[in-house]
């Protein structure tokens, strides 16, 4: 890929906003990087990075396109598919997708789980209809949002999956306690000194907004914390004596 200098280049908000007014996203041009929607549309659950990419009409597989997103070469699952570089706008309009649904997940949708993935973290899934519902959502108020591809938005009209343990029953608060779950990702009962301590728990949701703009309460926070709490954790400090 060509490099420009940073005075030469138009801004990534005003690619994107050009790229997303201009409906270029998911409106049925092919090319290599393309999702193949007869496979994508298969799973009733994919990673968060699956999903965003699926929203921009992008083949996942091209996001792991080992060569670097955006810079062409193989699938990492399929050395034998290639895929096109992917425009600056394409890339950014990605950018700017995942980086919102991050923030947001565990609070806006629910994530499913929680596996370890590459570079040693943890990778999220969504429920791909969850997701999509969601994206749609979004974008009746964010142009970043706006167009996307038919075959997306049909995922939305999926009935709700059931799901334990709420089911259909959705409150923000178990949102909440859904994203504060995940601080004990890494706990092992071996192991007492990888357990989240409750003042870690607290500090995360009261770090947290509700959606109306007012501070996570603190006496929730500690309910919640006393909820999550590993039954097999043994009170005092958390070590490995």
């Amino acid at each position: 890929m060509t490099t420009t200098k940073d005075t030469d280049k138009p801004s990534a908000n005003v690619n994107v906003q050009e790229r997303v007014a201009g409906g270029s996203i998911g409106d049925g041009a092919r090319s290599s990087y393309a999702a193949f929607w007869p496979k994508w549309i298969c799973f009733s659950e994919l990673q968060l990075e699956e999903a965003v990419a699926l929203s921009c009409d992008v083949d996942p597989e091209a996001v792991r396109n080992p060569e670097g997103f955006g810079f062409g070469g193989h699938a990492a699952d399929d050395p034998d598919a290639d895929f096109d570089p992917l425009p600056d706008t394409d890339f950014q309009v990605f950018s700017l997708r995942h980086e919102i649904a991050e923030r947001v997940a565990g609070v806006d949708f629910k994530i499913t789980k929680r596996v370890p993935g590459r570079n040693g973290g943890k990778t999220p899934y969504v429920r791909t209809a969850d997701f999509a519902r969601w994206a749609v959502r979004m974008g009746k108020k964010s142009s970043v949002w706006q167009k996307l591809p038919p075959a997306f938005e049909r995922l939305a009209s999926e009935e709700p999956a059931t799901t334990w343990p709420w089911g259909d029953h959705h409150t923000e608060l178990l949102d909440h306690l859904n994203a504060a779950a995940a601080l004990w990702d890494k706990y092992e009962s071996s192991s007492p000194a990888t357990a989240p301590t409750r003042d870690d728990v607290i500090a995360f949701l009261t770090a947290r907004k509700l959606r109306d703009g007012r501070d996570f309460p603190k006496r929730v926070a500690e309910v919640m914390a006393q909820i999550l709490r590993a039954d097999d954790l043994k009170n005092g400090p958390h070590n490995n004596d």
